[in-house]
């Protein structure tokens, strides 16, 4: 095998004994070349002419040009396959062109392609992470994450604003307006001097209560005066705060603050629709999405927020806003989706509806709720039940629902055939018997005819059971509420025996696994594996 010979003329002795010794002591030849002030295509010529390094031959570009094709005939892209086997950047592009496998881009496809690059990167921004990690996760060097964050884009002279193109347009510049007014990537001051809407004059005079434009130019010619802000809100009869924030807000892309920009910013800014908050921040949506399929609440989701993100505040969102997603034809995207609220309604009603009367007595003595232990009024240890039954379609079907009163903790019995006093009874001790007996104190009832047989259950289970008064369903006003969760999954128009005991357990363990705001936004799941675990009964 010939060795490459090539110009080394122009190094001097004293080169060459150098790039020996750094050669020979482990140094990189660029390293030596540059330690010796000599020219590198020279070092490497003379260091291969005289066997310093070891010279690669052509079969090994070979071997790595076949490799580097491989991996795209495999579905790698080009830039995955030339990280991979070490092909340069230009050098890969040129041979898969001349492969076929891969056809370059004109200019518009090249601005396509890093308009959906930047949306990628933008989302993960306004998902919280910052900047470095967003530009890891991409896979772009901080640099250019630096410019994505403020719009920019590198040319041959100064930084100019990135245009979007092709279908995703509208989306990169919805985020990139969330991320500058919503994180304060770039302050409000320092945006270009936006576009007016055809039609609109911004020098109308709306209200006093917002700076008009002379105004606005005794603001600025006061502030060019260098006087403070504090005299220029006195002069015009405003607070200093008003001055401040507009001075803040409104000075011009460049720094200072002219009057005319400043309207305009002004102008723009009073512009409705905005964009809403859940379709500009991809992470909240996707986790109200998952919330509202879960079949939690807007509330449960709100306070449920803070427990899973404690530190990103951008995180949150109101029960109004969600509630808005739907009822509001300008925001409503989630029923796009196929998404319901818990209620299933599709229109807003008043809250209050009146309820009807209660049941009638039994024959037998009863402890009334007025004999009830404070401690349990007082929902201070577990272990306290409140029960009732849901009816089905003209009341010939019916579920147990059984809540615990601290946990909110709920247990559905089941019913295949009837719901007299003999099979409610019967499904009641079963229930007791497969949950922890640790757990069972007392249990609280309305006077329906279904606990007709309570003496004898008591004297079975040595469960006592408490029997509000008539017509008074809110001395059981958690097993209230839990039954109109219920509903959701156990329809009042439907035959409620189809219902297995499987199906049953599936919809407990929905509702056991919803954030409850009466738990700080804790599940009853959690709290009732606290409570078992506080008394023993697991490790």
């Amino acid at each position: 095998m010939t060795r490459p010979t090539g110009p080394f003329h122009s190094l001097t002795p004293t080169d060459k004994a150098t790039l020996r010794r750094l050669l020979r002591d482990g140094l990189t030849l660029r390293a030596a070349a540059t330690h010796a002030e000599c020219n590198y295509r020279h070092a490497w010529h003379f260091a291969h002419a005289h066997e310093l390094i070891d010279y690669q031959p052509h079969t090994h570009r070979q071997d790595q040009t076949e490799q580097f094709l491989d991996l795209i005939r495999t579905g790698h892209s080009v830039h995955a396959a030339a990280t991979t086997t070490g092909v340069g950047s230009t050098r890969a592009r040129r041979l898969a062109t001349e492969a076929g496998l891969h056809l370059p881009r004109t200019r518009h496809q090249h601005k396509i392609a890093a308009t959906e690059l930047r949306i990628t990167y933008l989302r993960l921004r306004l998902a919280g992470l910052p900047r470095p990690h967003a530009a890891e996760a991409t896979g772009i060097n901080r640099r250019l994450a630096l410019d994505i964050d403020k719009g920019l884009v590198k040319t041959t002279g100064p930084r100019q604003r990135f245009i979007p193109a092709g279908p995703d347009a509208t989306t990169y510049n919805r985020l990139m307006t969330a991320l500058i007014t919503r994180t304060d990537v770039i302050e409000q001051g320092r945006l270009a001097e936006p576009a007016l809407p055809a039609g609109l004059n911004p020098y109308t005079p709306i209200s006093s209560r917002y700076l008009s434009m002379d105004e606005r130019i005794q603001i600025a010619d006061l502030y060019r005066e260098h006087l403070s802000v504090r005299e220029i809100a006195r002069r015009l009869g405003r607070s200093a705060s008003t001055i401040s924030r507009e001075i803040r807000r409104n000075h011009s892309a460049e720094g200072p603050y002219r009057a005319e920009t400043a309207q305009k910013k002004a102008t723009v800014r009073r512009l409705r629709p905005k964009t809403p908050k859940l379709l500009g921040h991809k992470a909240l949506y996707d986790y109200v999405v998952a919330g509202l399929r879960a079949e939690w609440s807007p509330e449960q989701i709100t306070g449920r927020l803070p427990v899973d993100h404690p530190d990103d505040q951008d995180m949150r969102v109101s029960p109004e806003t969600i509630y808005q997603a739907f009822y509001l034809d300008t925001k409503g995207r989630l029923k796009d989706l196929g998404l319901q609220l818990p209620t299933g309604r599709k229109k807003r009603h008043l809250r209050h509806r009146p309820r009807t009367g209660g049941q009638g007595r039994f024959v037998d003595a009863m402890v009334m709720i007025d004999d009830r232990p404070d401690e349990i009024d007082e929902r201070i240890l577990p272990g306290h039940w409140e029960g009732d039954l849901i009816l089905g379609a003209g009341n010939q079907s019916a579920v147990i629902t059984l809540v615990e009163r601290v946990s909110r903790f709920v247990a559905l019995g089941h019913l295949p055939t009837d719901h007299t006093s003999t099979s409610v009874l019967t499904a009641l001790t079963g229930m007791i018997s497969r949950l922890d007996e640790s757990i069972w104190s007392s249990i609280t009832w309305d006077q329906g005819s279904e606990m007709a047989g309570h003496k004898a259950f008591t004297m079975a289970t040595d469960i006592p059971v408490y029997f509000c008064h008539p017509g008074s369903p809110w001395e059981r006003g958690t097993n209230e509420n839990t039954n109109g969760r219920l509903r959701r999954n156990l329809p009042k128009s439907s035959d409620l025996s189809r219902y297995s005991a499987e199906d049953l357990e599936v919809i407990a363990n929905i509702h056991n696994h919803k954030p409850r705001k009466a738990l700080a936004w804790a599940t009853p799941a959690e709290v009732m594996a606290q409570a078992l675990q506080e008394t023993g009964s697991i490790t």
